[in-house]
């Protein structure tokens, strides 16, 4: 192993770091003081925090202007929270305000200029979470002939395989990523672009770190990972805890160990190329590549339950460059701007009542600032959560093809009092319980049916 690699945490929180006596200093729980005793030279990167800024004016040696090139030129400042060359050195990026999925790649691309920044060359970029997986892409479109990048490997850890980061197509045109890679090999997930299968996808090395309080990780069946994971089931590393310094040790000397690393960008691209070839092949396994837009006017409304519901839309190009939506209660005309400033292709979930008729309509603003409607949806009914107040309901037993009547009488006005459910509830919730099986036998009436008629009728007809 290299005498004193030297590491950069990429964090996508400053949990991990306070301020107290002046410095900035790591929390006693975190492991990075006990690498740094180890021999590792370990740099923090985390995102901006005003807490963790001195009391006094910022000195100006302490800040460094960069411009992270996208597909634009984005202005940020690292500033240096540590003093002298102590060991970690702590690091925080300020950028202006942006959206999740634009900050995520300029915090990953951020940490790159900041490993030039710090001319030295970098063993290891440790990873975490879905906010830093766009850094192994940027690091493999960056690195070729940079002597403090040749030799870089990048571990991503894991805590969770529900936040992945994913973003509609569109997101790929301002980060500056080629869209050949959307594709179900490449960065695409269902759809969209997935920060987090980047990450799984371009890294050297991955550690899954298990969840002590759910037994384990979630299941990566539930959130449709479960495919990516098996396909680089080889790279996979899952710790039982994030705390344990020998974790840290063994999977950094793993990777230090390994062979100089190949790039795997290039050979991605190059599988995903859409040569005739390729494209007849991608369309008999996968079908057509989806587009990034259909070029078409469209407002879906869906319900997903009795308290939720989501929208989602495309606005074939006009002269609108600001979106927004609107909820109308169908029954009582009211409406409620949701939400503005959203994008010409999007969705968004909505919190609906039970038992109510809704409508969106997707609204623009032209550049006098007037607003006005340019689709709208249908009108959706959401579903009761409740047990229906029909005492007539007429059930069929299919063993025996007999007909019942149910006379539930007081249950249903019981079962709207529960749907409330609060702990002070309990009592009551559990005695609902206790008593339904024996209200619901004697509460059934055998009421006349014509199945007979229909099976007689039936078999006269199998026997013709």
């Amino acid at each position: 192993m290299i005498k004193n690699p030297h590491v950069i945490w990429v964090c996508p929180n400053s949990d991990i770091v306070y301020r107290a006596q002046g410095e900035v200093k790591c929390h006693p729980s975190s492991v990075i003081p006990k690498l740094s005793e180890k021999g590792m030279r370990i740099n923090l990167f985390v995102p901006y925090n005003p807490t963790l800024l001195p009391k006094t004016k910022l000195s100006s040696s302490r800040v460094t202007h960069h411009k992270i090139r996208l597909s634009q030129d984005y202005p940020v400042d690292i500033i240096k929270l540590s003093k002298g060359n102590t060991t970690p050195g702590i690091f925080m990026l300020k950028t202006t305000v942006l959206e999740p999925a634009l900050h995520g790649a300029v915090f990953a691309k951020a940490a790159i200029a900041l490993a030039e920044q710090l001319k030295r060359s970098v063993d290891i970029f440790h990873l975490f979470e879905w906010k830093s997986s766009l850094l192994p892409l940027f690091l493999e479109m960056e690195k070729n002939g940079s002597p403090v990048l040749k030799n870089t490997r990048t571990l991503l850890s894991v805590r969770s395989l529900v936040e992945q980061g994913n973003f509609a197509p569109a997101v790929m045109s301002y980060l500056g990523i080629p869209e050949t890679l959307f594709h179900p090999e490449g960065v695409e997930f269902y759809g969209r672009v997935s920060f987090l299968k980047t990450g799984l996808l371009l890294s050297d090395a991955v550690s899954l770190i298990e969840n002590v309080k759910t037994n384990g990780m979630v299941p990566a069946s539930i959130n449709g990972m479960r495919g990516v994971l098996d396909a680089h089931v080889h790279k996979l590393r899952r710790w039982v805890s994030d705390r344990s310094v020998r974790a840290y040790l063994d999977i950094y000397q793993e990777l230090m160990s390994l062979p100089k690393p190949v790039p795997i960008l290039p050979k991605l691209l190059k599988k995903l190329h859409q040569t005739k070839e390729a494209t007849t092949s991608f369309f008999d396994m996968w079908g057509p590549v989806p587009p990034d837009r259909y070029k078409t006017n469209y407002l879906a409304f869906l319900v997903q339950a009795p308290r939720k519901a989501f929208a989602f839309w495309e606005k074939a190009p006009s002269g609108f460059k600001e979106f927004g939506l609107v909820l109308e209660e169908a029954s009582s005309g009211q409406r409620q701007l949701l939400a503005r400033g959203l994008d010409a292709v999007s969705d968004y979930w909505i919190d609906v009542r039970p038992d109510s008729s809704y409508a969106v309509e997707l609204v623009g603003w032209d550049d006098s600032g007037l607003m006005k409607v340019l689709m709208r949806s249908r009108i959706i009914r959401t579903p009761r959560d409740w047990m229906s107040s029909n005492t007539n309901a007429i059930f069929i037993d299919v063993r025996d093809r007999r007909r019942f009547k149910m006379k539930w009488g007081g249950l249903g006005d019981a079962w709207k009092r529960l749907k409330m459910g609060a702990s002070e509830r309990l009592s009551e919730i559990n005695a609902f319980g206790q008593n339904i099986l024996p209200l619901i036998p004697s509460s059934v009436e055998k009421v006349p049916s014509s199945w007979g008629k229909v099976a007689s009728s039936w078999g006269k007809k199998e026997k013709s």
